[in-house]
């Protein structure tokens, strides 16, 4: 097994969390305009569980690096 996760590694899973939720509700918004044909209203729907997902793993990353920087703050 490799060694447990860095603080680089908990931010760019936290960056990619925020680039599910900028696609998530760019594809949610272009479904409810009608850019995406007529059954734009399934593609707002999984447009909205992605950014939701991305908001949990942005969520889930942050919690990650406040536990790894330990009470001194932040250890880069």
């Amino acid at each position: 097994m490799s060694d447990a996760p860095t603080p680089a590694t908990w931010r760019i899973i936290m960056y990619a969390g925020l680039g599910d939720i900028v696609v998530g509700v760019g594809m949610a918004v272009a479904g409810l305009m009608g850019f995406l044909g007529e059954d734009g209203q399934i593609f707002a729907i999984v447009g909205g569980a992605v950014a939701l997902c991305g908001a949990g793993i942005v969520i889930w990353a942050r919690s990650k690096l406040s536990q790894d920087s330990g009470p001194g703050g932040r250890q880069d």
